[in-house]
């Protein structure tokens, strides 16, 4: 089956961006907004909606993101990217029709909102929280089990706190998620509101064959929860970890006229790439812009030290390198060094020159294959501590001597 994309369903905007011409228009039937759902709370607030707006049409159109980084926003590489309109893939991850990716938009187009309640953008002027400055995705030509990118922001955004992301694994078959986005809701009109949808099921896990269609290894598939307007927006675990980015779906009908009718039903199914197999990028991409992803089940990176301060531990530092116990220095076990430092054995970043300590060891009851004995006393401290006191009765015994000659 191929499946249409979930996002960027288009509209009119006036004002700041001076658009004019009729007021729906479709990008490659890319749209998706939560089916059934309800009002997202402010938790979910690092669910960004993104407006793009091509001059040389001109028209608009939306997508849904996830602040992933104060200056990162992670969504669908088609709601960035010049695509086709969807994708049938196999379950290698190879497309089968669709799926390709011609050239990335502008960064100019792109416009980023922050909050629960859609800008009015009927207004004579507004204000976007935030503009692109890079396309960031893995640049591969088709985004059949690839639909992920990164849109990096001008500034970073500090009144929201930046999503957790699952990055060791995925979820199973049977899980439930919630699906947070913006776009059309069941009345058939765009949200005004940032919609969620709890207790969606996972379906199935990729890499996976169904008679419904395949599902390829980057990706899972739900039913009824997503619809135009909402591509590039999370599915969120309990945690609330995104652990999913929408891609495409449908029910086979055409979304003309209604398109919360293309929506729903039981025959409707969605598929969502998972991050964890990008974690890679997703990592080194923060990195570049001087940030770190919040690993769900780590600390929020915010309340550690960053680089170059004081530490005494590596647990305390963003890099997780407290080199010599003095200062938290970079990771490049992922990123090269910035110019002027080198990477050590550790994969620590310091200035050359710098004595490099030694490769780090678990902690455990040997040290250099010297096992403890029952009392936590090691054998060689035993037998180091017999000739020191060896040495000390000799000594004694000379001194005593040296009185007697005298």
């Amino acid at each position: 089956m191929r499946l249409l994309l979930l996002g960027m369903v288009g509209a009119l905007v006036a004002g700041a961006t001076s658009c004019s011409g009729p007021p729906v228009e479709n990008l490659g039937e890319t749209s998706a907004s939560i089916v059934k759902g309800k009002d997202s709370d402010a938790s979910q607030d690092s669910v960004v909606l993104i407006m793009i707006y091509d001059p040389t049409i001109p028209r608009t159109a939306f997508c849904s993101g996830t602040l992933i980084t104060p200056s990162l926003v992670l969504t669908a590489r088609h709601c960035v990217s010049v695509t086709d309109e969807g994708a049938a893939c196999d379950v290698s991850g190879k497309a089968i029709s669709g799926g390709r990716v011609f050239s990335d938009r502008a960064v100019s187009q792109f416009f980023i909102f922050t909050g629960q309640n859609a800008p009015d953008l009927s207004a004579p002027t507004f204000v976007a929280d935030a503009r692109a400055t890079k396309i960031i995705s893995d640049n591969t030509p088709n985004f059949c089990n690839h639909d992920v990118a990164l849109i990096a922001l001008n500034h970073a955004v500090t009144k929201i706190k930046p999503a957790q992301v699952r990055l060791d694994s995925g979820v199973a078959k049977g899980d439930q998620v919630n699906a947070v986005g913006w776009g059309y809701t069941d009345s058939g009109k765009l949200a005004t509101v940032r919609q969620q949808r709890p207790g969606v099921a996972v379906l199935s896990v990729g890499p996976q064959a169904e008679s419904t269609g395949n599902v390829s290894p980057n990706e899972f598939e739900v039913g009824e929860s997503f619809c135009q307007g909402d591509s590039g927006g999370p599915a969120l675990a309990a945690t609330g970890a995104l652990v999913g980015v929408a891609s495409r779906g449908g029910n086979g009908m055409d979304p003309a006229g209604n398109p919360a009718a293309a929506c729903e039903g039981t025959g409707t199914l969605n598929l969502f790439t998972s991050p964890a197999p990008f974690k890679d990028f997703l990592i080194k991409s923060a990195k570049g812009q001087g940030e770190h992803v919040w690993i769900e089940g780590q600390p929020d990176p915010a309340t550690l030290t960053p680089d170059g301060a004081a530490c005494t531990q590596d647990a305390a530092c963003q890099s997780g390198h407290c080199y010599s116990g003095k200062t938290c220095v970079a990771d490049c076990a992922v990123l090269a060094c910035a110019s002027g430092l080198t990477c050590t054995q550790n994969h620590e970043c310091i200035k050359p020159g710098v004595t490099s300590a030694a490769p780090k060891k678990s902690s455990d009851c040997s040290v250099s294959g010297v096992s403890l004995g029952a009392s936590g006393t090691s054998s060689a401290s035993r037998a180091w501590g017999g000739l020191v006191a060896f040495a000390l009765v000799l000594a004694t015994h000379r001194r005593r001597r040296r009185r007697r000659a005298a």
